[in-house]
């Protein structure tokens, strides 16, 4: 029990430091550059594909560096879905202040509950790129990282191409679904091969 607080509390410190102490206000600063304001007007896709690969980059090295504390023992299917709610509800929880706030001064609305459906649909996601990044540490295949920065990024950057909120919600729910498949997948794999190499040695 005493492991699975402290993976928790390890997921809310990796989305806090990893985002809100690193990657905003570095992003703030760029914005206030004439290479952002040119890029942003000239390759807005570019740029923004740029922003979506920073948020896997600090996130996935901030679960990778935090999760290093726990290396020594090995760790589960569970403690990487315990790491990755303390992550996603830490997201989740600075987000939904400026949702209640919008709550409190608008009124509930459809729009206010589709960004409710959103979060939770991004604590899957959440949980599930943590499974990804549990096996670069656990099982010492790097690889593992790299895919979490990939799926993260991808998931950020098709977020440009939506128009229609509904649209987006619903593909966001589909695409979390798919990457924690994958996710599982990739861990039972991974449990083989791991397996397969002890035994050879």
């Amino acid at each position: 029990m005493k492991k699975k607080v402290l993976l928790f509390i390890a997921g809310l410190a990796s989305f806090g430091i990893s985002q809100m102490v690193l990657r905003v206000p570095l992003l703030n600063l760029f914005y206030d550059t004439e290479t952002y304001i040119y890029m942003s007007l000239t390759m807005p896709l570019v740029i923004s594909w740029i922003i979506a690969f920073t948020a896997g980059l600090f996130e996935e090295s901030g679960r990778l560096i935090f999760l290093q504390f726990f290396k020594k023992e090995s760790l589960s299917l569970s403690d990487g879905v315990v790491f990755g709610l303390g992550h996603g509800l830490m997201e989740a929880g600075w987000l939904m202040i400026s949702i209640i706030g919008y709550i409190v001064s608008n009124g509930f609305s459809s729009a206010s509950g589709l960004a409710i459906v959103e979060r939770i649909f991004a604590l899957i996601l959440q949980v599930a790129l943590t499974i990804f990044v549990v096996m670069a540490v656990d099982r010492h295949k790097i690889r593992w990282y790299f895919v979490a920065i990939l799926l993260h990024t991808i998931m950020d950057g098709m977020l440009i191409y939506f128009r229609s909120i509904v649209a987006l919600e619903v593909s966001l729910g589909c695409c979390a679904a798919v990457v924690l498949i994958l996710a599982l997948v990739a861990w039972k794999i991974s449990g083989r091969e791991t397996s397969a190499i002890g035994k050879t040695v």
